[in-house]
């Protein structure tokens, strides 16, 4: 397996950026992207907060529309119930804190132990002193190392509050000692309720109940641990759960601190007297959310594989009430999630994400739902394409969101087609038969006849069953209609029917001049047998696939991961390797190897992958290379394309670099605006100083660029 990366450069009619900006990156969409669990603001719920890559954002009226702090990368964690402008949130193994509403942050000391890192799995604030906080992650040890820590001073200093919990294997294959593993917290909302109290008073010199989830089933020592002494000590509180449950949420019902709910792959489970016993309600199953109404707590939501799910009987009986038109994440039980806040006129809103199309809100307890992503620059772009027919029309496959199209010129968005699957990794257009575009993913190569509206997929003969599995790479002749190639095959009638090329490519490129001319990246050997016994490179044909010649094998233990050729030049080629995804491989370690540092990882300093590692120029149709000498480093590096003047793209460790000279020089372009890093590229080929790049975490981008740049 290659760890290759695939882009569709497309070139488009000339027009205009919007503005008359010049060197500006400005954000065009569309909005959305993987959100992550928002936390709101508990004395005003129109505010809420959440981080979406990498960033930190915003809303002051329920999600009417999000504005980018503009602060570093900060998961946010809590707000001080009592304080709505106290923030607390964190960044690798640092706690950093808010005064001022996420304006500005800053660390209220030297941060969490070492043995908490990264981040903390869950954080709460003890309703009945603000200044008491709490973090569950992973400990390192069974001895003291622990997997809670409290604060005093909040968060200027943490002293480990594990005494009583219990260390667990997280798994049987990890290699370090078994440790106090705390995956959820959660703290009586009611400050100071004492056991048998009325919810609505108060004792604030007791501290809140306090509940930790152990990262294990019960059976291995795992579930939920109760405290009512500020963590001084801790009891087992899972009578009537199942030995098989790992709990993977918990909640406390906000009206009645009584009665809580855990839930994980062996359903949802309730509790009605502090977590003495629990039973099982309803029958769903593998539930990683929950979300109780402040409201109306008899209204229960849930998400596991079928979507959204919601209870009006406490958890007794659920249906599926999720947004239509959403695709699934590949990983849902990582990012997706339910929260619910008081709203107006009695009826609470409830907030869903996940699916990397953004926020989804409603009103009506899951009735409908509207997409709340006003302001929200999170999506991460495979491709980027736009209409040569129609240049106006742009389109863009988002990371799990799957395709959009804009009509005006990527100032406004909206979902297009009826693609399955989660991911369109690689689109292209048929120059020659105007509206027709190929769309590939994990589920296959599709083709629309209209412009994106409407996709069928493409329909393959036995024996050939794997191309919808190898649809990378995807190339379309710009001289032939109906001649595509997909994988290890090409089509000469438009995907109706398939021939099977010699072997998978890594990449092809079809020489704008003369189609009959493909450059394709290969690789020869078993890699289960042997990294080190591969040859790599890159094959030509001159026949339009039926045979192939060349191999470069200097570029030992590397696959070509990108191709093109200069459309001005059909002589310059240009090429990049990748490093061969040891991941599957048996010998993926130091012993003999000249490209693996400590612990079986790449070294890009090695001599071999200095020798085959990087960006080649061949000035003679393949025959010879030499390679280029990229500014950055070389595993953050990646060749766009070539511009129809000639000029060479590079995406580098921060925006973009060109060349004009073949690769001799680079100059770094401006970054002002650009908030990801770039993984696509279109351009104006009336304007090579106008472009559009797609990003990973920031949607698409445009920029004109002065004309002496």
């Amino acid at each position: 397996m290659l760890r290759l990366l695939f882009i569709v450069l497309l070139s488009v009619a000339g027009f205009t950026q919007a503005g008359g900006q010049v060197n500006v990156w400005i954000p065009r969409g569309p909005e959305g992207g993987r959100i992550g669990r928002p936390v709101i603001d508990p004395r005003n719920p129109g505010t809420i907060y959440a981080s979406a890559a990498g960033r930190l954002y915003r809303t002051t009226d329920a999600a009417g529309h999000w504005n980018d702090l503009g602060v570093p990368s900060v998961t946010i964690l809590a707000v001080d119930p009592r304080n709505s402008s106290t923030l607390y949130g964190a960044n690798n193994n640092t706690l950093y804190k808010s005064r001022d509403g996420g304006l500005t942050w800053s660390m209220p000391g030297p941060g969490l132990p070492g043995t908490c890192g990264p981040l903390p799995f869950s954080f709460v604030i003890d309703p009945s002193k603000r200044s008491t906080l709490y973090a569950g992650c992973q400990g390192t040890s069974s001895n003291g190392g622990g997997g809670l820590f409290k604060s005093t001073d909040g968060g200027a200093t943490w002293n480990a509050a594990s005494s009583g919990l219990p260390a667990v294997e997280i798994s049987p294959n990890e290699p370090w000692p078994p440790n106090v593993h705390v995956t959820a917290l959660a703290i009586d909302p009611v400050p100071g309720r004492r056991d048998g109290e009325a919810a609505g008073r108060q004792t604030p010199t007791r501290p809140g109940t306090l509940y930790a989830v152990i990262g294990a089933n019960v059976l291995d020592g795992g579930g939920l641990f109760r405290s009512t002494d500020g963590a001084a000590s801790w009891d087992a509180v899972n009578s009537g759960l199942p030995d098989s449950l790992y709990i993977d949420a918990l909640t406390v019902d906000p009206q009645n601190p009584n009665t809580l709910y855990v839930a994980g792959s062996t359903g949802v489970f309730r509790s009605t007297d502090g977590a003495a016993s629990w039973t099982r309600p309803g029958n769903v199953s593998n539930v990683w959310s929950l979300a109780v109404d402040p409201l109306d707590t008899g209204n229960v939501y849930a998400v596991n594989d079928s979507g959204i799910l919601k209870s009006t009987a406490g958890g007794g009986s659920w249906s599926v009430v999720s947004p239509e038109g959403t695709a699934k994440d590949p990983f849902p039980w990582l990012v997706s999630w339910v929260v619910v806040a008081p709203g107006e006129g009695g009826l609470s809103t409830v907030y869903a994400g996940g699916n990397a199309r953004g926020v989804f809100k409603s009103l009506d307890g899951g009735s409908t739902w509207t997409l709340a992503t006003s302001g929200l620059f999170a999506t991460s772009i495979y491709s980027l394409a736009i209409d040569p027919h129609n240049p106006h029309t742009v389109y863009a496959g988002a990371y799990v969101a799957g395709l959009y199209r804009s009509t005006d010129g990527a100032a406004s968005w909206s979902a297009t087609g009826n693609l399955p699957g989660v991911n369109v990794f690689v689109l292209a257009s048929d120059p020659l038969e105007p509206g027709t575009f190929y769309a590939g993913g994990p589920s296959g190569l599709y083709k629309s006849i209209d412009g994106g509206a409407n996709w069928v997929q493409l329909p393959v003969d036995p024996p050939v069953t794997d191309l919808a599995a190898s649809i990378s790479p995807l190339a379309v002749d710009t001289r032939n209609p109906g001649t595509v190639y997909s994988g290890g095959f090409k089509s000469t009638d438009g995907g109706a029917s398939w021939a099977k090329l010699a072997f998978l490519p890594s990449a092809l490129a079809i020489d704008p001049q003369d189609s009959g001319t493909l450059y394709a990246g290969a690789t020869e050997g078993e890699l289960a047998v042997s990294v080190l016994a591969m040859s790599s490179g890159v094959r030509k044909s001159v026949d339009g696939g039926k045979s192939w010649s060349g191999l470069n094998a200097a570029w030992q233990s590397f696959g070509g991961s990108s191709l093109s050729v200069d459309p001005t030049n059909s002589s310059v080629v240009y090429a990049q390797t990748g490093p061969v995804d040891c991941s599957e491989a048996y010998d993926c370690d130091t012993s003999g190897s000249a490209l693996f540092g400590p612990g079986g990882y790449w070294d890009p300093n090695s001599d071999g992958a200095k020798k085959g590692l990087g960006w080649f120029r061949s000035a003679d149709g393949g025959a010879t290379w030499v390679k280029l000498n990229l500014p950055g480093d070389p595993f953050q590096s990646q060749l766009l394309g070539v511009g129809p003047q000639g000029t060479l793209y590079a995406g580098a460790t921060a925006g973009l670099v060109r060349s004009k000279d073949g690769g001799a020089t680079w100059s770094a372009l401006p970054t002002a605006g650009l908030s990801s890093g770039v993984s696509a590229l279109a351009f104006d080929p009336q304007n090579p100083n106008h472009l559009f790049v797609g990003t990973n975490g920031g949607g698409v981008f445009e920029i004109t660029l002065e004309q002496d740049e």
